[in-house]
């Protein structure tokens, strides 16, 4: 109930009369905000004030509001408006003091406004009464109780309009605007035989003055009729009523308390009854936690569940026994025992991990690269490197022996025999690199390969035993070494190799069948075939993807090589002094000093490449080296 007042007022009462009740409810569907908004401020006591033959009369004016019936509707709220007016018998009684004898009640209408709400313009709820014309209500009988104690006035009950938008507060007021008594036939005892055709029922207060009414002061000087409030409450009507003074709901109120709670920590509540009427529970996101009784818990669609129930803990290795710790949902895999059956019996678990079998047969595969270099424009030069790996079986992972051969080609080594007197038979080798590369099948880093040591010795006096630690900042291959006396760029600390040489050069010798006569006639020696240098071996750990084919080759994604628009490589230059890059040679035979930047790669104008002549293209897996991890 918003309002139920129990007033007694003071001054002169001539009985109620009008009662306004405002039955507000709810009807609404399932998961309705079944609560009663409170007015946002009290509302006091109102009354008619009329001077009725020089008498001051307050007409109390009851207004009744209750929650019980205000209206929910998809397209918004809407307010019951019930009013029922009562002329008491003392309102008779003062009319016939003042001379009025005998009347019909022709109409009645009352307009309640209504503020914060939207269409009609201007919103109000107007009530008809029904049961009229009243004919021939004689007053004096009236007053003697010949109607009863009181006459009752229904104007039945509207639906008014819809609250605005926005708008949390709806008013209901009653205006002396909106008060609409119609009066005909209004006869009195100064012309007994002549009626009053119409009149309204407000005409019946006379305009007066109150300034300095009977009842005591006012602050309004306002002439009768007017509608005044009690602000005290104690049956002083004080001043002219203001909207504040009347009905006012405030609608917000209607979710005080948090009613639509559905003790749910996993959904999200909210009583919107401005715009949809009804509570609405969403869902909160999966995964946010809440109390599981008393233990750790998650919400899942909306309902609290085991934190475990909401974790999926199946790390999809079959070597391990997977767990969720209710306390806090933490997942963890305890490895099964070293030698459990896994992959279908084809492995075996070993440290948490299926372990499968491979091919362990060494492989040794001649891979060949693209180089440029820094001696000829001419390139690239394809030069073969031989690539050697030996796998083996290490718990989970493949453990392999990586090995190999880098070559300088021959053509390389014939090119100072004719400028050097006496011909060339040693190289200085600076530096070597050649990077093994695992394409796909497993992961596992890079590892370059460098030639296994080669002793190194001074040029002066030849032989003599140096440190390369020792070498002075230069070119390398003329850097001077503290270990090499004279100290001189013309001195330096060598890592020397002899090349492939034969001094076969009778007729029908060696040198003859590999066309060399020349080299032999100048320098009594020919060069019989490429320089091969030997890469030192590191083994490497590699952990493969599953069951499938692991390819190994040399490194073609650092090296700085891209693709050309034909699917040809576009290869970095190569510099002698700059340092070597994952597959290079840095060689200083008899003042050549040659430098090789390399890229695994083939011939694309041959049958693995992509038809594209003297240039090199990616090498294809038919061309790699491959292992096979699982039978």
């Amino acid at each position: 109930m918003l309002f139920s007042p129990s007033t007694t007022h003071r001054g002169l009462r001539v009985g109620r009369v009008l009662t306004l009740a405002v039955l507000a409810g709810l009807v609404a569907g399932q998961d309705s905000c079944l609560f009663d908004p409170e007015p946002v401020f009290p509302r006091y006591p109102l009354a008619l004030d009329c001077v009725v033959d020089g008498n001051q009369l307050y007409l109390p004016i009851d207004i009744v509001a209750d929650s019980d019936r205000l209206m929910i509707a998809l397209t918004g709220a809407r307010v019951e408006t019930t009013i029922t007016a009562q002329v008491p018998v003392a309102a008779f009684c003062a009319l016939d003091a003042a001379g009025y004898t005998q009347f019909d009640l022709a109409f009645a209408a009352i307009n309640v406004s209504v503020t914060g709400a939207t269409v009609p313009d201007p919103p109000q709820v107007t009530l008809t009464a029904s049961g009229l014309p009243f004919n021939g209500i004689h007053i004096a009988d009236a007053c003697a109780g010949t109607l009863g104690p009181v006459v009752d006035i229904d104007f039945g009950t509207v639906s008014g309009p819809v609250w605005a938008a926005g708008d949390w507060t709806v008013k209901l007021l009653v205006t002396l605007e909106g008060i609409d008594i119609g009066l005909t036939n209004v006869y009195t005892t100064a012309s007994p035989g002549v009626p009053i055709p119409s009149m309204p029922l407000l005409d019946l207060c006379e305009p007066t003055d109150k300034s300095v009414p009977p009842n005591g002061a006012t602050d309004d000087p306002e002439d009768s009729p007017r509608i005044a409030v009690d602000v005290g409450n104690d049956g002083t009507f004080d001043r002219v009523v203001t909207d504040d003074d009347q009905i006012k709901f405030n609608v917000n109120g209607y979710c005080v308390g948090f009613p639509c709670d559905d003790a749910n920590e996993c959904t999200n509540d909210d009583c919107d009854f401005q715009n949809i009427g009804w509570c609405t529970y969403t869902d909160l996101p999966d995964g946010t936690s809440c109390d599981f009784g008393g233990q750790t818990g998650a919400c899942s669609v909306g309902a609290c569940v085991a934190i475990c129930d909401t974790v999926d803990c199946d790390d999809g290795n079959e070597c391990t026994v997977d767990s969720c710790d209710p306390a806090d949902g933490t997942c963890t895999g305890q490895p099964v025992p070293d030698e459990t059956g896994c992959a279908g019996g084809a492995g075996v678990c070993r440290s948490g991990a299926c372990a499968l079998p491979i091919d362990s047969t060494p492989q040794t595969k001649t891979i060949t690269l693209a180089c440029t270099n820094n001696v000829t424009p001419f390139g690239p030069i394809i030069v073969p490197f031989d690539l050697t790996v030996t796998p083996s079986v290490s718990g989970p992972d493949i453990s392999a022996v990586l090995g190999g051969v880098a070559e300088i080609s021959e053509w390389w080594l014939d090119a100072p025999q004719g400028a050097v007197p006496g011909g060339v038979t040693q190289a200085n080798v600076l530096d070597v690199a050649a990077t093994v590369h695992v394409r796909s099948g497993a992961t596992g880093a890079d590892v370059t390969l460098t030639t296994a040591p080669i002793p190194t010795v001074c040029l002066i006096p030849f032989g003599a035993s140096c440190d390369p630690a020792n070498d002075a900042p230069s070119v390398p291959g003329a850097r001077p070494n503290s270990d090499c006396i004279p100290t001189g760029t013309f001195n330096p600390c060598m890592a020397n190799v002899p090349l492939p040489t034969s001094t076969d050069c009778s007729p029908g010798g060696l040198c003859e069948s590999l066309s060399k006569n020349v080299q032999c006639s100048v320098n009594g020696f020919c060069i019989t075939g490429p320089l091969l240098l030997p890469l030192a071996a590191q083994v490497a750990t590699y952990t493969p993807d599953g069951s499938g084919t692991v390819f190994f080759g040399w490194d073609d994604t650092a090296t700085g090589a891209s693709l050309n628009g034909d699917g040809t490589w576009a290869l970095p230059p190569s510099a002698f002094t700059d340092p070597t890059g994952p597959n290079g040679i840095r060689v200083n035979m008899g003042g050549l000093a040659l430098g090789l930047e390399c890229t695994m790669a083939v011939d694309s104008g041959g049958p693995m490449g992509v038809g594209v002549p003297d240039a090199s293209s990616p090498t294809p897996n038919s061309a790699l080296m491959a292992f096979t991890t699982a039978p």
